[in-house]
């Protein structure tokens, strides 16, 4: 496969990639405290021998090859971002990207494989993601993505103390507007469904088609009025499967309207 982009310039690159069977082997989410809490909303990832492997050779990158430099990252328990800056007018004529990457993947599996144990092949899984960044796309975006990553992962005991406030608020007249589609967002709606006089919106992040067929337990909050369906996706994008392209538009759409419904 063939990467074709205009290669005259800086170009950003964002990778994903995932540890073969979600084993989470590379880091653990903590709470994190001080300046640095302010900027990922108290929570970090704490790498364990074999993510401190990693963070070395990616922060090696640059020495490496000059014409590349190793931005974000974000090591993950299960899965690892990484935020890569190509400088195109320095690198040598037929640079492979995609080459690249994969060579990075091989020398990273080679370095955790013995503090996992087993062989380099049974570290990641086959699948990833790049992402060019170009005019579409937000560099702060992305770079605020892979800082908040850990607070997104936290398990559901973690998120507790938010549920609980959320909850108390909405009993007191608060409208909760979420996907509810996270197993912490799922508890949430548990709760509110619990509770006799609770109201919620639930954003879906594909098009309502002229029929739509809740589940009877739906069916019940809709005809009460406490929960309202919303989707700003045309009548044709597809319920499934689920495009976690469309959650992320879904989770900025539902910002910028709590945003414009608090500034009023």
């Amino acid at each position: 496969m063939h990467l074709r982009f205009d290669k005259g310039g800086l170009r950003f690159f964002f990778f994903t990639a995932a540890i073969r069977g979600r084993r989470p082997v590379l880091s653990r989410i903590v709470p994190v405290t001080g300046r640095r809490a302010a900027a990922c909303a108290g929570w970090g990832a704490e790498p364990s021998r074999a993510g401190e492997a990693l963070i070395a050779l990616w922060r090696g990158v640059h020495g490496r090859d000059p014409f590349l430099t190793a931005s974000n990252f974000a090591i993950m328990p299960d899965h690892v971002h990484f935020l890569l800056l190509v400088d195109y007018r320095r690198a040598p004529d037929g640079f492979d990207l995609l080459g690249w990457w994969l060579r990075f993947r091989r020398a990273a599996a080679a370095a955790i494989a013995p503090i996992l144990g087993g062989g380099p092949e049974a570290v990641w899984e086959e699948k990833y993601w790049i992402m060019l960044l170009n005019a579409g796309t937000s560099l702060p975006s992305v770079r605020h993505y892979i800082r908040m990553n850990p607070a997104r992962k936290k398990t559901v005991p973690q998120h507790e103390p938010e549920i609980a406030s959320i909850l108390e608020r909405a009993k007191s007249g608060a409208i909760p507007v979420s996907g509810f589609l996270s197993p912490g967002e799922k508890r949430v709606l548990a709760l509110l469904r619990a509770e006799p006089d609770t109201r919620w919106i639930r954003a879906v992040p594909h098009g309502l088609p002229p029929r739509f067929d809740p589940t009877v337990e739906e069916s019940r909050f809709l005809a009460a009025g406490r929960q309202l369906v919303l989707s700003s996706f045309p009548t044709e994008v597809p319920e499934f499967p689920v495009s976690w392209d469309n959650c992320h538009i879904m989770n900025d759409r539902i910002l910028a309207m709590c945003a414009r419904a608090g500034a009023k």
